[in-house]
């Protein structure tokens, strides 16, 4: 079993957990709610895209992890807050914070601490928050969020038939 293999199998556990945690319509209608009482709340990804483009800047997307499942903990105890501050200074387009846990060491708490520690800079320059994670339920797409994500990650190699929920 490759590793990839290994962090789906965890993930549908972790998937079920989380199902007992929170209810997926309530969540989906927080979701809602936010979305209505915050309008034109996240730029798109393909204007900042393009917006970069017509300024002549480069977009690029840094990484905050923890740790690998190659090379163990990496980045156990950094300072989450100055790491994204450090990226958006160097002119980041989007961040990406992990939120696995077993394998990078991640949470939906740092996901939560990137999106505060981001919105205090200037919404005309604030990098895009990016979730990365094994998604392959909706309930993590709508905890993703509600926690603060302005888009997700997808692995094309681990997604199933999409279901009626998308």
């Amino acid at each position: 079993m490759n590793i990839l293999s290994k962090i789906v199998d965890a993930k549908k556990l972790e998937i079920a957990a989380l199902y007992e945690q929170h209810e997926l319509q309530a969540l989906r209608d927080k979701c809602l709610e936010q979305s209505a009482n915050t309008p034109n709340r996240t730029p798109l990804f393909y204007q900042a895209l393009a917006k970069a483009r017509k300024a002549g800047q480069p977009f690029f997307i840094t990484e905050f992890k923890r740790k690998s499942p190659s090379e163990g903990w990496i980045n156990q105890h950094a300072d989450l807050p100055a790491q994204l501050n450090a990226y958006t200074r160097s002119g980041a387009g989007a961040i990406s914070v992990l939120t696995d846990t077993g394998f990078f060491g991640g949470s939906y708490d740092d996901l939560l601490l990137a999106a505060e520690t981001l919105r205090q800079h200037d919404p005309e320059r604030r990098p895009l928050l990016l979730q990365k994670d094994f998604i392959l339920d909706p309930i993590q797409i709508y905890l993703a969020r509600l926690h603060g994500a302005d888009m997700i990650l997808l692995i094309a190699a681990i997604l199933e038939a999409p279901s009626s929920i998308f």
